[in-house]
């Protein structure tokens, strides 16, 4: 978790980047995520291969503007 590179890519692929905190506790790793402006069912959280995944999707209102 010292990096976020996986094959050689940046897997953080947006230009958001949250700041993150990871800690061992005794029986667990904990990891905190500050993900402003996200709602809690619009985050994926998946394990796979010794692998953990945080993924979502930050909605923002699009404007409307008429340049006429």
């Amino acid at each position: 978790m010292d990096n976020f590179i996986d094959n050689g890519r940046n897997v953080l692929n947006s230009d958001f980047s949250p700041s993150v905190n990871t800690r061992e506790g005794e029986s667990a790793y904990h990891v905190e995520v500050d993900l402003p402006s996200v709602k809690k069912e619009d985050i994926n959280v998946d394990v796979k291969d010794n692998m953990l995944t945080i993924s979502g999707e930050r909605k923002t209102k699009k404007k409307d503007f008429n340049y006429e």
